[in-house]
């Protein structure tokens, strides 16, 4: 009985194996065909902005003495927005915020765009809003830094075309051939 079993174990493990090793040479479409792909990867510092303020005897009063302090900061973290265009069709246009609870930590940008193979232009800005301030106004950010790139592309079948910080701070395009 104990051989049949382990005999019967080997057959089906070397059918099984003849099986998966028959079906892997069958061919199959791939979906990349005339495909090529445009990957946005990259982080920038959101620096938030400060606005301190003095507080009034009457709220000091309102603390406890071990609370208490003469200004009170609050930090207003910085949303950017990032547009993309392909070939002078907008594909995205969204807000983004900081991570963290406070949304004072990096931005992190990661997308991924497939398209066809072949000539593109394509452009990307990523720039901080403007907030409004203590005075009730609007104003710009200041310290945020905007980043933008225009460029034509040429992509080949399976391409891959990396968007990314370079040495100078600003955006640049990497390639890699399928």
């Amino acid at each position: 009985m104990k051989r049949a079993r382990a005999a019967l174990g080997v057959v089906v493990a070397v059918l099984l194996t003849g099986g998966i090793g028959a079906l892997s040479q069958v061919p199959y479409p791939v979906e990349a065909a005339g495909q090529a792909w445009i990957r946005l990867s990259w982080r920038v510092s959101a620096p938030g902005i400060e606005e301190c303020r003095a507080l009034t005897d009457a709220e000091l009063s309102d603390l406890p003495i071990h609370m208490r302090r003469d200004t009170v900061c609050e930090t207003q973290p910085t949303v950017y927005r990032l547009h993309i265009a392909l070939d002078d069709r907008a594909v995205e246009e969204t807000l983004i915020r900081g991570g963290g609870t406070r949304r004072d930590q990096p931005i992190h940008v990661y997308r991924e765009l497939r398209t066809r193979a072949g000539a593109h232009r394509v452009a990307i800005r990523l720039t901080p809003e403007p907030i409004g301030n203590a005075a009730g106004g609007i104003e710009a950010r200041t310290g945020a830094p905007s980043l933008e790139l225009t460029q034509e592309l040429e992509l080949a079948d399976g391409e891959v075309a990396l968007v990314t910080r370079g040495p100078d701070g600003g955006l640049e395009v990497r390639r890699r051939e399928p």
